[in-house]
């Protein structure tokens, strides 16, 4: 775990069974707490407490249940259903206003500084009233107190400051100034020197003492020692009221065009652009955002390829991410400065600094697909001869049938209806993919459905279930939940995931490699590389016609069924 990650972040390696969690992301680890195992409406829960951003006086921690009353069960399932809670705050993060995590990093950077003069946080907050609605104090009064105890901020620390927060430091310097009285006593009696953070110090524990020791015979001589100290520590601190005047002169000499600052350019751009899915926008956001962490709150203007470059090098050094996900998340960022070019207000950024990057030095490569042996195959597939728990249910054992046997991605199985599956007029089936909610171009297809699978399909109108085989209520052949852009993908992945597991598959063999397995079948076969690609949905696509502008759907339903699947059979015959 990372040095830097807090004290109550998660500190066992995710894993449920023998396997990663699937959809595992590093930063949670750094970012969120450690699930806790309790028992709630009759099941086993895992609870996580909320970042401060989403707790309310009422409402601290999230819990999902982990489906069972078996607590060695629940146990197991710990890491997938802490990815759930952890995926959930990382969406409701990503619509909160910037600021709020601006506001904790702010705090978070001035406990770390206040610790190097002897003050710690629990101290440090004591000093002040709970202002806001978490308890803590507003960051201008925090800038303001460690001025009165000669410390400046740095910049760093200052670039994190709301706009609210820069107007009072630049308008309301503090109002302790020295009086014509006060350099009087000076003159006369020369200037005493006080340590304010030792003063502080000393207050603050002979107070203590005092409250703790009411009846203490040296209560009262101590309380009158603290008020003369406090005196002198408000003397002290007048002069550096000079901290004040001299930030708020700063601050004034800052002019940021506040249309062109990247948050406030993220924050119209999320609103403005028009997205095909909530995926797309929140992921585009949490980039966005990541980039402005590392360069700040800068003018777009001022924004170079340096910074793409030095974006990517955090990334990697960072979040230890892959070259794909680098390349990924520096596209999100040029999409913004896209964007940007085509609004007419924003006249003086007229070219994308992220174009033409070489990014490929970045991160590690992503590592291949690997296809299944066919004895691992025979091993996935006998599941559903076990008994009890190990076995596996008549859901999942459908969807890896469509899967081994027809290309189909791992969503447009999952999602399919009873309506997309249509007989054709020689008397196979066919799944009709040309108006489902696909990958690409290319994936909008007639996919013929080889014998093999036919056997195996359920009777029209029935779903498939955990618990068996049940009458559709919404003609999907598959119960698998839905996100937000209406994909099943999350679900259906975890699902066959918990199966691949229990055959100790190698890391790199996944729910996706049974479609590696599949274009290996059907090049080993003699089918061509065109009928190969229509079938895996890696061609232009069938939208021309009812039956295809490429091979035929005949011929593809030819290709399908030279591939022989001894491992399937129909559930009912295992």
């Amino acid at each position: 775990m990372s040095k830097d990650a807090p004290k109550y972040a998660p500190t066992l390696t995710p894993k449920t069974g023998e396997t990663d969690v699937d959809g595992w992301q590093s930063h949670w680890l750094k970012t969120y707490h450690e699930p806790r195992l309790v028992w709630h409406r009759k099941k086993w829960h895992w609870a996580v407490t909320k970042p401060k951003e989403l707790q309310t006086k009422t409402d601290k921690d999230k819990k999902l249940s982990s489906g069972t009353t078996d607590e060695v069960v629940a146990k197991q399932r710990k890491w997938s259903v802490a990815a759930k809670i952890y995926a959930s705050f990382d969406a409701q993060l990503g619509d909160i206003d910037p600021q709020v995590a601006r506001d904790e990093e702010f705090r978070s950077k001035a406990v770390q500084l206040f610790d190097q003069y002897g003050i710690d946080e629990k101290r440090l907050w004591s000093y002040f009233p709970p202002i806001d609605q978490f308890g803590y104090p507003e960051a201008d009064d925090i800038v303001r107190f460690a001025h009165s105890n000669q410390i400046k901020l740095p910049t760093e620390m200052l670039e994190l400051l709301s706009d609210e927060a820069v107007f009072f430091l630049k308008t309301l310097p503090s109002s302790a100034e020295r009086t014509e009285l006060d350099a009087e006593l000076e003159r006369a009696y020369g200037k005493k020197e006080l340590n304010p953070l030792e003063a502080l110090k000393e207050m603050h524990d002979a107070l203590n003492f005092v409250i703790n020791n009411p009846d203490d015979p040296s209560a009262n001589l101590i309380a009158k020692g603290v008020k003369e100290l406090s005196d002198e520590y408000v003397k002290s601190t007048q002069p550096f009221n000079e901290l004040d005047k001299a930030l708020a002169e700063e601050l004034s000499g800052v002019t940021i065009n506040n249309d062109y600052s990247l948050r406030k350019l993220h924050k119209k751009y999320v609103a403005e652009n028009r997205w095909g899915r909530t995926k797309t926008k929140q992921s585009a956001s949490k980039a966005i955002l990541r980039f402005i962490s590392v360069v700040g709150d800068v003018e777009i203007t001022k924004v170079t390829a340096k910074d793409a470059y030095r974006f990517a090098g955090w990334l990697e050094e960072e979040l230890n991410l892959a070259n794909k996900s680098i390349k990924g998340a520096v596209s999100y960022v040029s999409g913004m400065f896209d964007w940007c070019i085509r609004q007419p207000s924003l006249t003086s950024f007229t070219a994308n600094p992220f174009k033409g990057l070489e990014l490929s030095k970045y991160g590690k490569e992503s590592s291949p697909y690997v296809p299944f042996k066919l004895n691992q195959l025979h091993d996935l597939f006998n599941l559903a001869y076990q008994d009890g728990k190990g076995r596996m249910n008549v859901r999942e054992h459908l969807l890896f049938s469509f899967l081994v046997t027809t290309g189909c991605r791992l969503d447009e199985a999952a999602l399919l209806c009873w309506e997309n599956i249509v007989r054709h007029e020689d008397g196979f089936h066919y799944i009709d993919l040309t108006k489902a909610i696909v990958k690409n171009q290319g994936s909008k297809r007639l996919l013929p459905i080889p014998d093999c699978l036919q056997n195996v399909l359920p009777t029209t109108g029935q779903q498939a279930t955990v618990q068996g085989l049940l009458p559709s209520q919404d003609d999907r052949l598959f119960d698998y939940s839905l996100d937000a852009d209406g994909k099943a993908s999350r679900a259906a992945s975890q699902a066959l995931g918990r199966q691949i597991a229990k055959i100790k598959a190698d890391k790199d063999q996944v729910t996706h490699s049974l479609r590696g397995n599949l274009k290996d079948m059907l090049r080993d076969v003699g089918v061509s590389k065109e009928i190969n690609d229509y079938i895996t949905g890696h061609s232009q696509g069938d939208v021309a016609s009812q039956y295809g502008s490429g091979p035929s759907i005949k011929l593809r339903y030819e290709a399908l069924n030279k591939v022989k699947h001894p491992y399937l059979r129909p559930y009912s015959q295992y």
